[in-house]
């Protein structure tokens, strides 16, 4: 299975950037046969993202959706929209959404059920914040993460696992350790396996993720890729993110 490499651009680049960055990175990234490489720029510059640079080797992903189809959702996206636009993964329950959204694992719940009626690959963010870290209840927070917002799914094998360790991202640059990531992923595997058994979730880490860290995560058997953010926002850092990842693989 070939590793899998997604993007988060979340709110760094307009469209203008997003349409240059996507260039430059075809230009520089001729040789994708061993990675899955999703990008998730902002919701302005996915239609023309999409439209000049979905190919066989890039694929696109949403930052967000809601779990309607239509209504009166003011500011909401619906996943029925974004697959007619070419969408193929959606990013939900990034800490971030959690945090600034007040995002409920109900809620999330709700969002991967609609994406994957859409036809959408969810990829579901799970993590631990500090304190929760420090108070020893990682076990304890991911797993109801997972309980919750994987009730009721029936498509299991599209689903995508991202563990984001809160206290790590948000330009902290303070990534997870190798041996305490590994540690997070067996136990969220041992989480899939009574909830989805039969069923190879990937597991992605995600997280101060860089082009200096990223081969020690991925040389894990337990890491399936990576959820990268600010780095991948860089011509340089994520092309030799890819390269890396590419040529490990």
């Amino acid at each position: 299975m070939a590793n899998i490499i997604v993007g988060n651009w979340k709110m760094y680049l307009d469209c203008k950037k997003s349409l240059e960055l996507l260039h430059n990175l075809e230009l520089e990234n001729k040789n994708l046969d061993n990675v899955d490489l999703v990008i998730c720029p902002t919701f302005i510059a996915l239609p023309k993202s999409i439209n000049e640079h979905k190919n066989n080797k890039i694929h696109f992903g949403a930052q967000d959706c809601f779990w309607e189809k239509t209504g009166t959702y003011t500011g909401e996206v619906s996943p029925i929209d974004l697959k007619e636009l070419g969408c193929e993964y959606v990013i939900i329950g990034h800490s971030e959404r959690r945090k600034y959204q007040q995002e409920t694992d109900e809620m999330i719940n709700k969002k991967v059920i609609a994406a994957l009626q859409a036809g959408l690959t969810p990829i579901l963010c799970v993590g631990e914040s500090k304190e929760e870290r420090e108070e020893n209840k990682i076990d304890e927070v991911i797993a109801n993460q997972l309980v919750i917002g994987l009730s009721n799914i029936h498509e299991a094998e599209k689903i995508i696992i991202a563990y984001e360790p809160i206290w790590a991202i948000h330009g902290t640059g303070e990534a997870c350790s190798v041996v305490d990531a590994v540690q997070v992923h067996r136990y969220i595997r041992t989480v899939l396996d009574e909830l989805l058994p039969k069923v190879a979730t990937p597991i992605l880490y995600g997280g101060s993720v860089d082009d200096q860290n990223v081969v020690d995560y991925v040389k894990e058997p337990e890491i399936a890729g990576v959820l990268v953010g600010n780095a991948s926002t860089k011509l340089e850092s994520f092309s030799n993110i890819i390269n890396k990842i590419n040529e490990l693989s």
